[in-house]
């Protein structure tokens, strides 16, 4: 990935990873710093890199604006 980032994007190229431990290993920091890859710091589990929780969050507004919203029936 770095060589095609780095043809298409010269040196403005930051990391960002969702602080899994495989992206957080020593080997892979190294490997950023040695390449002198800027790495964004993000809090683990965001929704910004979970687009399924900004689904969920739409659909829950989308039902609770409804003017007669749906009920659960067992």
């Amino acid at each position: 990935m770095l060589p095609f980032a780095r043809r298409d994007f010269q040196e403005n190229i930051v990391f960002q990873d969702d602080n899994a431990p495989a992206h957080r290993a020593r080997r892979v920091i190294d490997f950023l710093e040695d390449e002198k890859v800027q790495h964004m710091d993000w809090p683990a589990i965001s929704p910004d890199l979970n687009p399924i929780q900004n689904l969920r969050s739409e659909i829950s507004r989308g039902l609770n604006n409804m003017g007669n919203p749906p009920t659960k029936r067992g």
